[in-house]
This record gives C-alpha cells, sequence and structure tokens, in this order.
C-alpha cells in the first residue's frame, strides 16, 4: 500500500518540479516523504530568514533552532515549503504526505499477535489482510483493530449487517463507514448446520409436553412436569399419563429459572429436550402430531444460505398493453442470514423458516385463469444459541371450526319441519404450531453422527452385552479352567507332531523297499535272457537231432 503512495507523490513531486522550472537557476526541488502524524528533520547551511508551506493543513513546519526545521505531516497529499537563509540562498521542497500510519499499524498487529495477519492503516482506516484459522481468529483480530481506530471495541459490524440479513464479508471492504475493513481469509472455516422442525399439535396435546412450577403433586395435569422449590434446589416429578408419579429429578437453582417460568425457555428446554423429542415422537406416532416439515441446511460461517423445497406457481400480471408472468415460491423454506460462531462455540444468525402450501378455496380469478391463494406459516427473527442446543423461535395457534349437516333427501328440505330430519355436527379443533430450530458448528473436530441403523445396532448390542454373565479375569477357578485348555492344547499339538513323524518315516521306509525291489528286478533281468535263449537253442538242437534221425 505504502508503494501506491509512494507513486502517487513522485507523481505531485514531478508536478511540482514542472511549476517551478522557471526558477531561477540557484534553486533546487527536494522531495520529502512522509507518513501521517510523521516528523521529518530538516537541517540547512546558514541560518533560516522565512519559510513558506502552500498547504499547511497537509504539512506544517515548526522552527528547532536557527539552522534547522521539524517538517510534520498532517494529513494525506502533496505541498511545497521553500526556505530562505541568511546566504541569500532558497532551497524549495515537494512534501508528500501519505496515509499510511506504519507505527499504528506495528501496534495493531502486536495487539492481534497472529503470525499471518497483515495489518496497515491507511486513511484513518485499518486494513487487516491474511489469513486466520477460523472464525473465532478472524472476529479477535476484528475486534482489537476496532479499538485501536476508534470503533465500538468488540460489536463487528458484519454482526450488525447480520440483522439486516446483509452479506457481511462482502460489505466489510464496501462500507466507507466501518473504520476496520476486514479481508481475512479462514483456511479453516466453521461450517454451521441448522436444522428447523415444523410441527403442529393438537392443543390440548401441547400442554402435555409442557412443565407446571410451583404444582401441587396431587393434583395437575397427566404427562406433564411440575417442580417445587426448596432453598437452592428445584426438585421436579413427572407425571406418566395415568397421573401416577413414575420420576424425579432435582437441580441447583442457578442452572434453571425460578418458579414459574414457561416450559419453552432456554434452560429448561437445554435440560428436558431429550424428554420433550421422546413425547413429540409419541404424538406424532399415535396421530396427536404430525411433523409439517423439517428442513436442513449446513453453510460456512458468515456466508448467507437458503433451501427451498416446493416450487413455484406463475401469475399473471397485466401491464399497460401486454401480460407478463410473475412467479412466487410455495413449499418449505429456510434461509440463514450470515450465521457467525463466536469464541464460545455459540451461534449467532438471523434464521427464516417458512412452510406454505397452495390454497385453491381461497382462490380468485384473473382473465380467466383460477389462481391459488397461498396459506402459510413463519417465522423470522434472531437468534444467539449454543451449539447443539434446541430453541423454539416461533409459535401459532390455529382454530379451524368446521360444520357439517347432514339431512335426509327431501323431507330435510321441506322449510321449518325440514330441521328435524338434519344433523349438525360442528366441530372447533385447536392446534399449535411450532418451530423448533437446533444450530450445530461443524469442523475438522466434530463427531460424524450415527445412522438410526448404527443407533439400532448399538443399542441391540448393549442389550446383548447386559444379559452375558461376567466373569473375573482374576478368579482362581477361570485360571485352573484356562491352564487345562492351554495344556491339552499342547497334547493335541504334541500328538499331531508325533503323527507327522510316524507317517516321515512310514514314506522313508516304502521309499527304501521300493528302491531295493527295483535294484532286484534288475539283476533278474540279464539271467531271464540268458536262461530263455539256452532254452531257444536246446530246442533248435532237439530238432535238428530228430530231423537227422528220422533221415537216417
Amino acid at each position: 500500500m505504502f508503494s501506491i503512495h509512494h507513486k502517487y507523490c513522485v507523481a505531485l513531486g514531478a508536478a511540482v518540479i514542472a511549476a517551478v522550472s522557471q526558477a531561477p537557476a540557484y534553486a533546487y526541488v527536494q522531495p520529502i516523504y512522509l507518513e501521517m502524524n510523521q516528523s521529518y528533520y530538516l537541517p540547512q547551511g546558514s541560518a533560516i530568514k522565512r519559510v513558506a508551506v502552500t498547504n499547511p493543513e497537509i504539512a506544517d513546519v515548526a522552527v528547532v533552532d536557527k539552522r534547522a526545521l521539524n517538517v510534520i505531516g498532517k494529513k494525506t497529499g502533496s505541498t511545497s515549503l521553500t526556505v530562505w537563509t541568511a546566504d541569500g540562498m532558497r532551497q524549495d521542497f515537494s512534501i508528500c504526505v501519505s496515509g499510511v500510519d506504519s507505527g499504528l499499524a506495528e501496534i495493531i498487529r502486536k495487539a492481534i499477535g497472529l503470525p499471518k495477519v497483515k495489518v496497515e492503516v491507511v486513511g484513518g482506516k485499518v486494513l487487516l489482510t491474511g489469513t486466520v484459522q477460523n472464525q473465532k481468529e478472524k472476529t479477535l483480530a476484528y475486534r482489537v483493530a476496532s479499538l485501536y481506530a476508534g470503533g465500538n471495541g468488540g460489536e463487528d459490524k458484519a454482526l450488525e449487517r447480520t440483522l439486516l440479513g446483509e452479506d457481511a464479508q462482502v460489505n466489510d471492504s464496501i462500507d466507507g463507514d466501518d473504520k476496520v475493513i476486514n479481508l481475512l481469509e479462514m483456511i479453516n472455516p466453521d461450517q454451521i448446520n441448522i436444522e428447523a422442525e415444523v410441527i403442529e399439535i393438537n392443543a390440548n396435546d401441547a400442554k402435555q409436553i409442557g412443565i407446571e412450577y410451583g404444582a401441587d403433586s396431587s393434583v395437575g395435569t397427566p404427562g406433564t412436569w411440575y417442580a417445587n422449590k426448596s432453598g437452592r434446589d428445584i426438585t421436579e416429578y413427572y407425571r406418566d399419563w395415568t397421573g401416577k408419579i413414575t420420576d424425579s429429578k432435582t437441580y441447583h437453582s442457578n442452572l434453571m429459572r425460578d418458579a414459574g417460568s414457561h416450559w419453552y425457555t432456554r434452560n429448561w428446554l437445554y435440560t428436558h429436550f431429550s424428554d420433550i423429542n421422546a413425547k413429540i415422537h409419541t404424538l406424532v406416532t399415535n396421530g396427536h402430531a404430525r411433523i409439517i416439515s423439517r428442513p436442513n441446511i449446513t453453510t460456512m460461517s458468515g456466508k448467507t444460505a437458503g433451501i427451498l423445497v416446493g416450487g413455484e406457481i406463475p401469475y399473471p400480471k397485466k401491464n399497460d398493453n401486454s401480460t407478463s408472468i410473475e412467479y412466487k415460491p410455495y413449499g418449505i423454506k429456510l434461509n440463514l442470514m450470515s450465521p457467525t460462531v463466536d469464541a464460545s462455540g455459540n451461534v449467532t444468525s438471523r434464521v427464516f423458516a417458512e412452510v406454505s402450501r397452495l390454497d385453491w378455496g381461497n382462490a380468485v380469478v384473473v382473465d380467466g385463469f383460477k389462481m391459488p391463494a397461498t396459506a402459510k406459516s413463519s417465522a423470522e427473527t434472531m437468534v444467539n444459541i449454543p451449539s447443539g442446543m434446541t430453541m423454539v423461535i416461533g409459535g401459532l395457534l390455529n382454530s379451524d371450526d368446521t360444520k357439517n349437516i347432514s339431512k335426509i333427501p327431501l323431507l330435510g328440505d321441506i322449510p321449518f319441519l325440514g330441521e328435524l330430519f338434519k344433523y349438525h355436527n360442528d366441530t372447533k379443533q385447536k392446534s399449535e404450531i411450532m418451530i423448533l430450530i437446533t444450530p450445530r458448528v461443524v469442523n475438522e473436530t466434530t463427531p460424524v453422527a450415527m445412522s438410526q441403523k448404527m443407533k439400532d445396532a448399538y443399542a441391540e448390542d448393549k442389550q446383548e452385552q447386559a444379559k452375558m454373565t461376567k466373569v473375573d479375569v482374576n478368579d482362581p477357578a477361570l485360571k485352573t479352567s484356562k491352564q487345562e485348555k492351554k495344556e491339552k492344547k499342547a497334547k493335541e499339538a504334541a500328538a499331531q507332531k508325533e503323527k507327522e513323524r510316524q507317517a516321515e518315516a512310514q514314506a522313508a521306509k516304502d521309499r527304501a523297499n521300493a528302491e531295493k525291489a527295483a535294484k532286484a528286478s534288475k539283476a533278474k533281468k540279464p539271467a531271464a535272457a540268458k536262461e530263455k535263449k539256452d532254452t531257444l537253442l536246446n530246442k533248435y538242437l532237439d530238432h535238428s537231432v530228430l530231423k537227422d534221425g528220422k533221415a537216417k
């Protein structure tokens, strides 16, 4: 940044030199570069007689002694300085004051204490660049810089803009009123997951998941918690669906709100949400409640995100001489406006949840087209919730009045007397729509949640382990049994080894016998051949003698 101002000052210095180019030959323009609130010691060869500064608001001079001046940078810009001395010489100076305050920047950098954060102070504003690990370090750097920049010292402007639903990171670089421009980049940014549940519960059943502080244990609504406060402790009792007391819990009063707190207060809900969730699940299973929607969305810290599960319906819009189509969305919508994570792990965000459906019962006809209305249930609020905690952000009580008339044909249409043949069934049903949200900070250390199948398998394994017989590894009987098994295994190994040795010896013996038989067979072959030859010769001789005898 300083190099930019340096080039700017060089250009202005050149302009000043050109302006005084008509000065006498003994005049020389010397550039002086200053930062805001910085001084420059300017000695002279002889006594100073007169000094002139073109714009004292940019730079001013103070006489140190007869032969020296002190030039002080006051405001960003460029000006000229002329000094006349007693020896008749005149010196011209081009003074350029940049908006950089490197001294203050160094102080802020050391106060932040993060090695990869760079700080520049330009024009009274602090510019933060570089990298940080996560949102915590980014918030720390901003708050420290705000203290030195004369800001609010801890209230991040990005958080203030979050209230307005603006993108904090974009506006950090364009908001001229903000004295700290935060351009830090996060290496491992936290991600924020927010799950919303829109639940419709019968008004009477909704009371069954509530709490009645200070209630008498002998009376009350089945299926509710009640509590009695004694000293600094609060003891809570749970009454099952038959009205019987089945459970009790004691808490220190500092952990809870005083008696009279409603069931959806922050501390109580945080402590009992697992119980409430189980009861809601029971109500849903029994048909007394229904989950209208359960949108879920994840975004990076500081980034706006939204999800819409539904569609858009076209509405014709008539102009002067034409008709245009305007699309309006409907369905399940969940918007997060720049959620952030603070150093304590709390999630701060503006949350907008909406469930809308097409209402054909209140449709209107526009240019021959029947256009449905939309029935909406929505809540928009600013929350600061610890990660993993569930909070109710909105509730709406609905009342539906239904009138059904059944009548006997013809007879029911008779004036006056027809009322005797009609059946009126008027019902009035009240329901409460609750919107609950659960934010969770997701980073590299966040454990992965088990799926429902894994949870069921884990629960089944725990049940099997509970049924297993516990064994003491130091039990002498167990040690004797182990020794016997070890000895038996050793004997089996020895027997197997002996069996293999005997088989190998028998194989060697069989090989020796085979070799001996082969040698004997080889020795018999020549004798048998000679005997055969002698036999043939004798037969030949006998035949010859017989033949000769006959001849005789």
